[in-house]
Protein backbone atom coordinates (compact mmCIF):
# COMPACT_ATOMS: atom_id res chain seq x y z
CA UNK A 1 0.00 0.00 0.00
CA UNK A 2 1.48 3.41 -1.05
CA UNK A 3 0.60 6.60 0.80
CA UNK A 4 0.70 9.99 -1.47
CA UNK A 5 4.07 11.27 -1.86
CA UNK A 6 5.56 7.61 -1.36
CA UNK A 7 8.51 6.49 -4.23
CA UNK A 8 8.77 2.81 -4.72
CA UNK A 9 12.07 1.76 -6.59
CA UNK A 10 12.47 -1.78 -8.33
CA UNK A 11 15.72 -2.62 -10.17
CA UNK A 12 15.07 -4.80 -12.85
CA UNK A 13 15.72 -8.55 -12.04
CA UNK A 14 19.50 -10.06 -13.07
CA UNK A 15 17.62 -12.66 -15.46
CA UNK A 16 15.67 -9.22 -17.29
CA UNK A 17 19.06 -7.28 -17.67
CA UNK A 18 20.64 -10.55 -19.43
CA UNK A 19 17.54 -11.05 -21.57
CA UNK A 20 17.35 -7.56 -22.73
CA UNK A 21 21.07 -7.53 -22.90
CA UNK A 22 21.70 -10.57 -26.32
CA UNK A 23 21.28 -9.53 -28.92
CA UNK A 24 21.92 -5.75 -27.86
CA UNK A 25 19.17 -3.57 -28.30
CA UNK A 26 16.85 -6.41 -27.56
CA UNK A 27 13.44 -5.44 -26.28
CA UNK A 28 10.28 -6.97 -24.66
CA UNK A 29 6.48 -6.09 -24.94
CA UNK A 30 5.77 -4.96 -21.20
CA UNK A 31 2.29 -3.73 -19.79
CA UNK A 32 2.15 -1.97 -16.13
CA UNK A 33 -0.89 -1.83 -14.95
CA UNK A 34 -1.35 0.11 -11.91
CA UNK A 35 -4.65 0.56 -9.56
CA UNK A 36 -5.84 3.62 -6.55
CA UNK A 37 -8.02 2.33 -4.37
CA UNK A 38 -9.98 -0.33 -6.15
CA UNK A 39 -11.65 1.77 -8.39
CA UNK A 40 -9.01 4.05 -10.85
CA UNK A 41 -6.94 2.15 -13.52
CA UNK A 42 -4.57 3.32 -15.29
CA UNK A 43 -2.41 0.95 -17.70
CA UNK A 44 0.98 1.61 -19.62
CA UNK A 45 2.04 -0.30 -22.40
CA UNK A 46 5.32 0.15 -23.98
CA UNK A 47 8.43 -1.86 -25.35
CA UNK A 48 10.56 -2.63 -22.65
CA UNK A 49 14.60 -1.97 -22.73
CA UNK A 50 17.84 -1.65 -20.95
CA UNK A 51 17.27 2.26 -20.68
CA UNK A 52 13.94 2.54 -19.82
CA UNK A 53 12.30 3.17 -16.26
CA UNK A 54 8.74 3.57 -14.88
CA UNK A 55 7.26 6.14 -12.46
CA UNK A 56 3.76 5.26 -10.54
CA UNK A 57 2.76 8.48 -8.94
CA UNK A 58 -0.09 9.43 -6.60
CA UNK A 59 -1.88 12.48 -6.09
CA UNK A 60 1.69 14.30 -8.26
CA UNK A 61 0.87 18.36 -8.17
CA UNK A 62 2.14 17.93 -11.94
CA UNK A 63 -0.62 15.76 -12.87
CA UNK A 64 -4.52 16.20 -13.97
CA UNK A 65 -5.13 12.48 -12.75
CA UNK A 66 -4.80 10.99 -9.16
CA UNK A 67 -3.16 8.48 -10.89
CA UNK A 68 -0.35 8.50 -13.72
CA UNK A 69 2.47 5.88 -15.11
CA UNK A 70 5.24 7.66 -16.67
CA UNK A 71 8.52 6.59 -18.75
CA UNK A 72 12.01 7.45 -18.59
CA UNK A 73 14.56 6.73 -20.88
CA UNK A 74 18.00 7.11 -18.89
Amino acid sequence: MMEPGTRISQPKPEWMILKLSIPSGHSEECIIKATLDGNITETHRTDLQLWNTFDIDLYSKYRESPLSIGEVCV
